[in-house]
Parts: C-alpha cells; sequence; structure tokens
C-alpha cells in the first residue's frame, strides 16, 4: 500500500511473495488523509461486516509478519515478530504475538469488534508512505476478513482502495 502525495494516488499492490507474481492492483485518487491517521494495525472495530446476507458470527484465522512503513522512503517501523511487538489489544486471547512462529496471530469474528495496533504519532499520512506486511489466512468464513492497515484514534480506517 502505497501514498504519493504529488500525484495524490494511494495504490494497493498484491504479490504472491515467492513468485513476485501481481494479483492484484488498485489506485484511487486521494487528496489528503485526516492529520489523525497515526495508529498501524488490525481492527474490526467499525467493521463488523453484518449487513444484508453476511453472517455476524463468520470468523477469520490469520497470521501476520513482516510489516514495514517507509516514511519518505527511511523505515519508519518495521516489526518481524522475532519477539513481543508491544501492541495494544482488547482482546490479548485473539491477538497475539506467537513464538512458535515467530508471527503475530489473529482470530476476529465479525460482531466482536477487536483490534490490535501500534501508535505511530510522528508519522504524517500526507507525505510520501508505503507500507508493506506479509499474511497468511488460515481460515476465513464467508462475509469474515481481516483489515489491516493504517486508522485513526477511533480505529477507523479512514478512507480505503477501491
Amino acid at each position: 500500500l502505497e501514498y504519493n502525495p504529488y500525484s495524490q494516488q494511494l495504490s494497493l499492490t498484491i504479490k504472491v511473495r515467492s513468485s513476485g507474481s501481481v494479483l492484484l492492483t488498485l489506485t484511487r485518487t486521494l487528496a489528503s488523509f485526516p492529520s489523525g491517521t497515526t495508529r498501524l494495525g488490525v481492527s474490526r472495530l467499525h467493521m463488523k461486516n453484518t449487513g444484508g446476507g453476511a453472517d455476524p458470527n463468520a470468523t477469520v484465522d490469520y497470521n501476520l509478519d513482516n510489516i514495514q512503513l517507509f516514511q519518505d522512503l527511511p523505515l519508519m517501523y518495521g516489526q518481524d515478530f522475532s519477539s513481543a511487538p508491544g501492541w495494544t489489544t482488547d482482546d490479548p486471547a485473539k491477538l497475539l504475538w506467537d513464538s512458535g512462529s515467530g508471527t503475530f496471530h489473529g482470530t476476529q469474528v465479525n460482531t466482536e469488534g477487536t483490534f490490535a495496533y501500534i501508535d505511530l504519532p510522528t508519522f504524517n499520512p500526507n507525505r510520501n508512505w508505503r507500507l508493506e506486511w506479509d499474511h497468511i489466512i488460515n481460515s476465513d468464513q464467508w462475509s469474515a476478513g481481516l483489515t489491516i492497515g493504517l486508522f485513526d484514534s477511533r480505529l477507523l480506517y479512514t478512507l480505503k482502495t477501491g
């Protein structure tokens, strides 16, 4: 996920790490982000997928690894989960560092609205930045999903790609 304030483009590219093959690319024109967009993590707090036909108890189970956030090219935040990341969470039983796999393991249910994040107060979302991460979806029931990225203080994703 990458933002260029000069071209006002927010771009998402999904690749297969082993081959480098591009699976999906989305781009959106975006003049700016709200200035309080300084939390990096996962959140289902305000995205509970309970609309028509959605299963309110649908669950996604995943592992995250190798999160890197670059601001104006230098690495601003990097986490390979070789040690506990120190993220704030409202559900430490389901959103936690897995020492055995060296990843961050999450299990999130649509209606539970859980979150885990690190606050990056010096991050400015309206400068050049790039966010990279690896994730594996272990299981995903219909209408559940993983929401990872940058959030504001309410843990809302302020804008989305697509």
